[in-house]
């Protein structure tokens, strides 16, 4: 066991002399002028700050960017958000975990991180190859305890609330034109629900209408506003319980215009159908923001 020990510590510290060995060549050569902690992560201020360290169980809020040694970028915070993460729980790497225990609020500067404190043997994806030392260029902005770091969060969680209200209502405005254009260049003549869902019966039914616990059979082709099949091309038949959130809202709100044998168009806002998400699953392709255009025949209505 001793001899099998004492082997292992040999190739740890082989490992970590090469990567050493990398980094220091950088150094020299571009004439990088740094201070050191025992473990090999290299360090430099352009501008100290005089706030507080962060410690473990602190949290940080920086700006970075992350890259190799010969300048490729392979990472860096959001342009619009800084990078949260709280210190001394494994969330970043080691390298910049323990390094940025040394940069006081307020600092910019560079951390130089031997490979056995980033990526180690294996890198990461095809952007980090393995053995690769990395450099962070870091701005710590703000060190926060868990008080600070709750309000931030309430802060930011409004804020993308808000930026996602207002994508809506500018995403709404964009559906709106691109309905009416549809119905221009169909030549139908819709009607439109304050919600902004648009329709068209084409031919009446003599039955029933849907109610809110309704059970509805109908026939339905699923297209977008440039008349490309998203669900498959030709009408296929579906059952569905009106109310039970079994299709999507845009559906739910025109379906009550539709008596049992009518036939015609429905036209949903993305914001009533998928809104931001693209769905690709089977023959289904329907992509972000989609404004989604329903043929359907309804053929029978239960109501309770």
């Amino acid at each position: 066991m001793k001899q099998l020990f004492f082997l292992l510590t040999i190739i740890f510290l082989s490992a970590n002399l090469s990567a050493q060995e990398n980094l220091q060549d950088y150094l020299k050569e571009y004439n990088v002028k740094t201070q050191s902690t025992p473990e090999g992560i290299h360090y430099a201020f352009e501008k100290k700050g005089k706030g507080e360290t962060a410690k473990s169980g602190k949290f940080v809020k920086v700006n970075y960017r992350a890259t190799l040694l010969d300048g490729t970028e392979f990472d860096s915070s959001p342009s619009d958000e800084p990078f949260v993460f709280e210190v001394g729980y494994q969330q970043v790497i080691r390298g910049l975990d323990r390094g940025i225990q040394l940069f006081p609020e307020g600092t910019k500067g560079t951390l130089y991180i031997p490979s056995i404190l980033a990526f180690g043997k294996t890198g990461r994806g095809t952007n980090i190859p393995p053995n690769a030392d990395v450099i962070f260029d870091i701005e710590v902005l703000q060190v926060m305890d868990y008080d600070a770091y709750d309000v931030y969060m309430r802060e930011l969680e409004e804020k993308e609330k808000a930026d996602f209200a207002r994508q809506e209502r500018l995403q709404f405005l964009i559906d709106k034109k691109a309905i009416a254009d549809y119905a221009t260049e169909h030549k139908l003549k819709v009607k439109t629900l304050p919600s902004g869902v648009s329709y068209v019966v084409k031919k009446r039914g003599k039955g029933a209408n849907a109610g809110s616990n309704s059970l509805v059979t109908m026939d339905y082709e699923g297209r977008l506003t440039n008349d490309s099949f998203f669900d498959g091309e030709g009408l296929r038949s579906f059952k569905f319980w009106m109310g039970k959130g079994m299709v999507i809202v845009g559906l739910e709100e025109a379906l009550p215009f539709f008596n049992e044998g009518a036939e015609g168009l429905i036209l949903v806002p993305s914001k009533l159908a998928y809104g931001q998400r693209a769905i690709q699953e089977n023959e289904i392709n329907v992509p972000s923001n989609s404004v989604l255009i329903f043929e359907v025949v309804v053929k029978e209505i239960k109501n309770r």
